[in-house]
């Protein structure tokens, strides 16, 4: 019996594909013919019958390996709908299909291709697409617009091609920016090749662009759209310029184009996307954002705030991203409350009403009910008696432990409420300088960002967090920790909370367009230009107390086209003087520096104007206004680019070439 050959049910490639056809004795009554393979002794590496025969053997079939992912215990799918839980028969045990919802880029290349499989030359441009569906879009728009910025949008790609290269190239770069964030070489250097890929398909699109306007334009909404999918590709790649630009222009055209007369479903989701693009220009542009042509006419009315919150209250709800959006249409609502909130310097804030931001902050409380999470809480509800000085002292040193760890997601939208809340009770301590409720709300508001921002390195969402909590760090590209830390860093009670603020920076880097590093040096700059008092305030044992928010000094941080360089403007109060752009204010100095070759910023130089506050410096030149201030080449550079009135290929492109980071 051992020298009986066992059934085969494999053969050579060759074999399984060649058939005799012969009658069959047991069931000719029912059959003319059937058929059965030759049989295959599998000698390697070529068969007997196949070299017998003179022909080629095309061997094998090689194994295939299937990596099964097992669901975890409290996961539950991005996308069911109620027919799918309820035809469903599987067990939790077994291994079930779903979207990955850990924060790393969509793969789907084949197992084991065999030479034969050469794929087309844009074969990666699936992935591209599938990461922009799938991964893009929840990211940068809230799902009432998903109509738009997904299903319109993608329709269009498939007939004219610059839109679907912008849609690729942006898809491919925030590929890579997820797997150039891992710590694993291989995805590292996947990360670097799909970068590459990503670049060239930008160019391209851009250049189809160019072309598309001369010949046969798109349609004002698609061309704005168009527009800001490059402005958000150059906010992943860290481009300052080329974002700043791409968003000038869209601005442009919506606004020449008299796109407030078309329609809403396309109307709302554009203005959603510049609205929110324009805190970029505040934080990046810190003087008067109007001296740029950059003015905020994309209001939020009333009736499309309520249609907003509709909408994502009915659709997607329980989604947090819809969460942060939403705050981010409260915030961008009204240009004043965006300059407030998002601007290093506001001209004569005193001026303004404090009814008029105390009645907006009635938006901020109706958002926080629809949020419903008892731990947000405001200053006047952690301390129903009143907040102290000697409440502040404790805040920074006593609660980094106590605090539960939260995703990124969820600490990014705390945070961002918290944020805002602080920077308008700033505003409220400069309006109502007598009064030291809204000044110490700022810091009970300040402390709570700098506590949230602890989680910048949990990437892996190790806390609970709300339903389908998976960002990962880096996507939010309008808004950032390191954006919202160097604005607090204006607002602290002293500089050791400014100190711990500085160390954040430094650790958290860049973050898109948001260089940590830059703001930290900014922040270190500013330290030795505060007077501070060296005796302790009533009730409070705070050594190093900064002044009142009237007296401190405000940064101006200007980050040179190339980002490389940048150039600091220190303002100080000027009570006598009535500046046509500074108000009140005056440049007291000047620091500039630039990066080396590695990224690492170099020894600022600091130029003092009338002396310094602080004693040690000497004296300088007589301190100026707006006039030399907006003669600066940094700045006349920046106003340049919102004079531009069309889309201008070789201007694109050399923004894009001269920022651009291939790390």
């Amino acid at each position: 019996m051992s020298g009986v050959r066992k059934r085969r049910k494999t053969g050579c490639l060759t074999c399984r594909q060649r058939y005799i056809r012969t009658p069959s004795r047991e069931r000719r009554a029912h059959l003319l013919n059937s058929s059965r393979r030759i049989k295959c002794d599998e000698r390697k590496p070529t068969c007997e019958r196949c070299e017998a025969s003179n022909i080629h053997c095309a061997g094998y079939e090689q194994m295939r390996y299937i990596d099964v992912r097992h669901r975890a215990p409290a996961e539950s799918p991005q996308y069911q709908t109620p027919s799918d839980s309820a035809t469903s028969t599987r067990s939790p045990s077994q291994p079930v299909a779903h979207f990955e919802r850990d924060g790393l880029p969509l793969i789907a290349l084949p197992n084991n291709p065999t030479p034969v499989q050469r794929p087309h030359s844009r074969a990666r441009d699936i992935l591209a697409y599938h990461q922009y569906i799938f991964r893009t879009v929840p990211v940068l728009f809230p799902a009432c617009y998903f109509h738009f910025w997904r299903d319109m949008l993608c329709q269009e790609a498939w007939e004219t091609e610059c839109i679907y290269d912008a849609i690729i190239a942006l898809g491919s770069l925030h590929r890579a920016s997820l797997l150039l964030a891992r710590s694993e070489d291989n995805a590292r250097s996947r990360g670097a090749d799909t970068k590459v890929t990503a670049l060239q398909t930008y160019t391209i699109a851009i250049e189809g662009l160019s072309r598309q306007l001369k010949s046969q334009p798109p349609a004002p909404d698609v061309l704005v759209a168009v527009l800001q999918l490059l402005a958000y590709f150059e906010c992943f790649n860290g481009n300052i310029s080329a974002a700043i630009r791409h968003y000038h222009i869209a601005k442009y055209f919506y606004l020449s184009l008299s796109l407030e007369e078309g329609n809403i479903d396309s109307l709302l989701p554009i203005k959603s996307s510049l609205r929110h693009v324009s805190f970029l220009c505040r934080v990046m542009l810190p003087l008067p954002i109007s001296l740029f042509g950059a003015e905020n006419s994309c209001r939020l009315h009333p009736d499309e705030r309520r249609r907003t919150h509709f909408l994502g209250r009915d659709k997607d709800g329980p989604l947090l991203s819809e969460y942060m959006h939403q705050l981010l249409d409260v915030f961008s609502a009204e240009e004043f409350v965006a300059d407030l909130v998002w601007n290093s310097f506001v001209k004569n804030i005193e001026d303004v009403s404090s009814e008029r931001i105390m009645s907006f902050l009635l938006e901020v409380d109706d958002w926080k009910k629809r949020f419903n999470d008892p731990s947000l809480k405001s200053a006047a509800e952690q301390y129903p008696s009143g907040l102290s000085r000697r409440d502040i002292d404790g805040l920074l040193s006593t609660q980094l432990q106590q605090r539960p760890q939260r995703t990124y997601q969820y600490a990014l939208t705390a945070a961002l409420y918290h944020f805002c809340m602080a920077r308008l009770m700033w505003a409220l301590s400069r309006v109502n300088g007598d009064d030291e409720v809204y000044e110490l709300s700022a810091y009970f508001h300040v402390n709570e960002v700098v506590q949230l921002s602890h989680c910048y390195s949990d990437t892996t969402g190790v806390g609970q967090g709300r339903d389908q909590d998976h960002w990962v760090f880096g996507e939010a590209l309008e808004i950032g920790f390191s954006a919202m830390l160097y604005l607090c860093g204006q607002c602290c009670p002293c500089n050791l909370w400014r100190d711990f603020i500085i160390e954040r920076l430094q650790l958290i880097g860049r973050e898109g367009v948001y260089n940590g590093p830059a703001f930290a040096t900014a922040l270190t700059i500013l330290r030795a230009f505060e007077p501070v008092s060296n005796t302790a305030a009533p009730h409070s044992s705070m050594l190093g107390r900064l002044g009142p928010p009237r007296s401190r000094v405000i940064p101006l941080l200007f980050t040179q086209k190339d980002g490389q360089g940048f150039k600091l403007y220190l303002l100080g109060p000027a009570p006598n003087r009535s500046d046509p752009v500074l108000g009140d204010y005056e440049v007291l100095s000047l620091s500039q520096w630039t990066t080396d070759e590695q990224g690492a910023m170099q020894e600022p130089v600091t130029e003092t104007f009338g002396g310094n506050n602080n004693t040690t410096q000497p004296a300088g030149p007589p301190r100026p206004g707006s006039e030399w201030l907006l003669s600066q080449s940094v700045i006349i550079d920046w106003m340049d680019t919102f004079r531009s009135s069309e889309f201008d290929v070789e201007l694109a492109i050399r923004d894009h070439i001269d920022g651009v980071r291939l790390s």
